[in-house]
C-alpha cells in the first residue's frame, strides 16, 4: 500500500492519528455498505503488529500471523502529529504539513520506554519496550541466535504477565538462564494473583514491591537499592500516554486528555480520545484490551442518530480480560469456579504448566 498526498487546502472527513487496537476496529467496521467517511490515517507506519505476544515468543504462532495493515483503499500519511486546533479543525504533522478536518480521532497507543531506560548506555543491559510488538519479535530474533542471558522484566502489567509467560515458554528451545518479574506493588487483584501464582509455577522469578529505576553495569537496579542481574530488560509498565498527545490544544485530566462517556473530549465535540490517550476518571487511562468496545462507541458517534442507536456510551470494563499466559502456563481463570478448578489441578500434578515446571523443579510431580 503507497500513501497518498492530500491536495493542499483539503478538508478530511476523518483523520485517524495511530494505529492502536480502537483504530484497527474501527476501520474494519468502516469499509462496510453505506458508509461514506473519507478516512486519512496519520501514523509513522503503515502497519502494525498486534496480538498473541505469549505465543509469539514461545515460538508457537509466526510473526508473520500477527501483521495487520489498513485496508487498501484507506489514504495514510507516514507521518507523527504534533498538534491541533480544535476550534478550527487544523491538525500540524511533523513533517510540517497543516490538514484540516471535520472530525479527529486519537490513539497513539502507550509509551514505549520510561525515562530510566530510554538512553542505553554501554556495558549496561539491552532494553526492549514490551508495548511493542515489533521490538518482541526482535527480542525472540536476539534469543535464538544469542548465548546464555538471563532477562528481567519490569512492570505492573498485563502485558508484562503475557511477556514472562511466553519468555518463560520459550526458555526451553532458547538459551535463557534465568526470567525474573519485576512486579511494582503488593495489591493485587484476585486475576493478578491468580496470574502471578502461575507464573511461579513455570519457573519465573516473581519479585513483589520491585519498582525499577535504572541501569547499571549487566543488571537492573530498583528503588530500595536491590539489584538484579539482566543481559535484557524489557520494559512492560502500566499504560501512558505519548508526550506528544499531551501536547495536543486539549484539556488534561490525570494521566491522559480529558474525555466524558461519549470518548469525546470536552472542549471540542469533533474530537474522539481512546486508548492510553484517554482518561475518563483522572485516575487511569482506557485499557488497550479493551479496544473493540471503545471502537463501537467512537462508530456510534460518527455515524450519528441517522444509523441507529448503537453503543452510545462507555462504562469502564468492572472485570479485565484474563491474560494469555502463552503455551506454557495457559490462560489464567477469571471465575471464581474456575480458579478453584486451576488450584485443585495444580494440587493434583495435573495442571499443564507442570509440562514446563518439571523440567526446573524435580518436586513439582504428582502427588
Amino acid at each position: 500500500m503507497r500513501p497518498e498526498r492530500s491536495p493542499p487546502g483539503a478538508v478530511h472527513d476523518l483523520v485517524l492519528v495511530g494505529l492502536g487496537e480502537t483504530h484497527r476496529h474501527l476501520l474494519s467496521h468502516l469499509r462496510g455498505p453505506g458508509e461514506t467517511f473519507g478516512v486519512t490515517v496519520v501514523a509513522p507506519h503503515d502497519g502494525r503488529y498486534g496480538g498473541a505476544t505469549a505465543a509469539m515468543l514461545a515460538g508457537a504462532v509466526s510473526p508473520h500471523r500477527l501483521r495487520w495493515s489498513p485496508p487498501s483503499a484507506t489514504h495514510v500519511i507516514t507521518s507523527r502529529a504534533i498538534g491541533c486546533q480544535p476550534t478550527h479543525g487544523r491538525l500540524w504533522l511533523a513533517d510540517g504539513r497543516m490538514m484540516r478536518y471535520h472530525r479527529l480521532s486519537l490513539n497513539t497507543g502507550t509509551r514505549r520506554l520510561p525515562a530510566w531506560a530510554a538512553h542505553e548506555r554501554p556495558g549496561c543491559p539491552r532494553v526492549w519496550s514490551g508495548h511493542s510488538t515489533m521490538q518482541l519479535i526482535a527480542l525472540r530474533a536476539a534469543l535464538d541466535a544469542g548465548t546464555r542471558t538471563s532477562i528481567v522484566i519490569a512492570g505492573g502489567s498485563r502485558s508484562a504477565l503475557e511477556i514472562a509467560g511466553g519468555v518463560a515458554a520459550a526458555a526451553g528451545c532458547c538459551r535463557v538462564a534465568s526470567v525474573t518479574l519485576l512486579w511494582p506493588g503488593r495489591d493485587y487483584s484476585r486475576t493478578t494473583r491468580a496470574a502471578l501464582r502461575r507464573l511461579a509455577w513455570v519457573g519465573v522469578d516473581v519479585i513483589p514491591g520491585a519498582i525499577a529505576s535504572g541501569l547499571a553495569a549487566c543488571c537492573i537496579q530498583c528503588r530500595d537499592g536491590r539489584r538484579f542481574r539482566a543481559d535484557h530488560v524489557i520494559c512492560a509498565g502500566p499504560a501512558e500516554p505519548d508526550s506528544l498527545v499531551l501536547a495536543m490544544n486539549l484539556p488534561i485530566y490525570g494521566p491522559g486528555l480529558r474525555v466524558d462517556r461519549r470518548l469525546a473530549s470536552p472542549r471540542a465535540a469533533s474530537v474522539q480520545i481512546t486508548g492510553a490517550a484517554a482518561s475518563l476518571d483522572g485516575r487511569r487511562v482506557l485499557p488497550g484490551w479493551d479496544g473493540a468496545r471503545q471502537a463501537r462507541v467512537v462508530l456510534s458517534a460518527l455515524r450519528g442518530p441517522t444509523r441507529g442507536r448503537g453503543v452510545t456510551h462507555y462504562a469502564s470494563p468492572w472485570r479485565p480480560v484474563a491474560p494469555d499466559l502463552g503455551p506454557g502456563a495457559g490462560v489464567v481463570s477469571g471465575t471464581f469456579r474456575l480458579r478453584a478448578w486451576d488450584r485443585w489441578r495444580h494440587r493434583q500434578g495435573i495442571d499443564p504448566a507442570l509440562a514446563v515446571a518439571g523440567d526446573r523443579d524435580p518436586d513439582a510431580t504428582r502427588r
